[in-house]
């Protein structure tokens, strides 16, 4: 008995069995090629010339009528009934089922409702799955391209590999974009956690300059009380000087004026050595030159910033080269260096 993969008794169109009645093998006198009366009728309905669906011969006709018999293929068939009544059953019943009858072909995109055929050619020009009758009828190789399936399911796989290859090749790209971003981001965010540990140092340093200014001025405020004191004693001095008549009165006053002199000479002296203190005095100014030159740079930053916001609202669709904005970051990372560099010069 023939295998079933490729039965002689199976019509190669509809892979049903081939019989007496409906179903009676006939030939394609162009070719040789054998179908069943169905499958020929399907195939030259509204077309008086027949495709050969296995070489695409083509045959004149208007109905299966016209096309001989196969005999030998018919007597294969009868001498099979004899075998087994119900082995024949059995291929009967599995004729009209082909799932059970394992014939299924692998790569089908499912069965043609209007055939009964199974799909497994693909029309390229209508995008459709069609079945060997469609190639004939409605997509004739004249006005369209037909593939098989495992051919369509190449080229369709082959098309998605390349879109995938080239969605990966963004992806890998985007996500090094991405990455060197994410390292700037840990750069800038310590170089900003190292100006806030500066600043806190200079701010530290501000608040210890201005502890030794304001002892300062309690030591002046001290200094201003002993001067108000001897002044007071000058007044007196002369006071008692003026009132003076006798000459033990004089000479008592002026021993008072001289004392009261020489101790305003002293305190005057004093006053000169200790007043101003120089080196917190140059501390101070010099803190105050830093601290200014670096408020007026954010200040100035910060207005660059507000007209370069104003101006990217005003073309907001207008893309910003990277390397433009990284270099103008750094440029504004030196107002370091130059707080440095004033503060070496004072």
């Amino acid at each position: 008995m023939a295998d079933k993969k490729d039965d002689p008794r199976d019509c190669k169109v509809c892979f049903m069995k081939f019989d007496s009645e409906a179903r009676r093998p006939r030939v394609l006198v162009s070719c040789g090629h054998s179908f069943c009366s169905v499958c020929i009728t399907n195939l030259i309905k509204d077309n008086s010339t027949l495709l050969c669906p296995s070489c695409r011969a083509e045959q004149g006709l208007t109905c299966a009528e016209q096309l001989p018999v196969n005999f030998g293929l018919l007597e294969l068939v009868d001498s099979d009934k004899d075998s087994s009544s119900d082995s024949l059953v059995a291929d009967r019943t599995s004729s009209t089922n082909f799932e059970s009858t394992g014939k299924v072909p692998v790569l089908n995109a499912g069965h043609c409702e209007e055939h009964g055929q199974y799909k497994l050619f693909r029309c390229t020009t209508c995008a459709q799955y069609i079945c060997h009758v469609c190639t004939v009828v409605e997509h004739p190789n004249s006005t369209c391209t037909v593939i098989s399936v495992k051919k369509a399911l190449e080229d369709l796989k082959e098309l998605h590999k390349g879109v995938i290859s080239s969605e990966l090749s963004d992806l890998e790209e985007v996500t090094d974009h991405l990455e060197t971003y994410d390292a700037y981001l840990a750069t800038w965010i310590g170089d900003h956690e190292d100006h806030i540990c500066q600043l806190s140092a200079e701010l530290q340093l501000h608040n210890d300059i201005i502890q030794e200014l304001q002892e300062e001025r309690e030591k002046i405020k001290v200094v201003l009380d002993d001067g108000q004191h001897k002044k007071e004693c000058l007044k007196a001095s002369q006071d008692h000087l003026e009132a003076s008549n006798t000459v033990q009165d004089v000479s008592d006053a002026v021993d008072e004026t001289l004392h009261c002199q020489t101790v305003t000479k002293y305190w005057n002296l004093q006053c000169t050595e200790q007043f101003p203190k120089k080196a917190l005095i140059s501390s101070s100014l010099k803190m105050h030159a830093v601290t200014a030159f670096a408020l007026d740079m954010m200040k100035n930053y910060d207005n660059e910033n507000t007209e370069e916001d104003k101006d990217e609202d005003r073309n907001i669709d207008n893309n910003t080269d990277d390397d433009k904005a990284i270099s103008e970051q750094v440029s504004s990372l030196s107002i370091k260096e130059k707080l440095i560099e004033v503060m070496q010069e004072k």
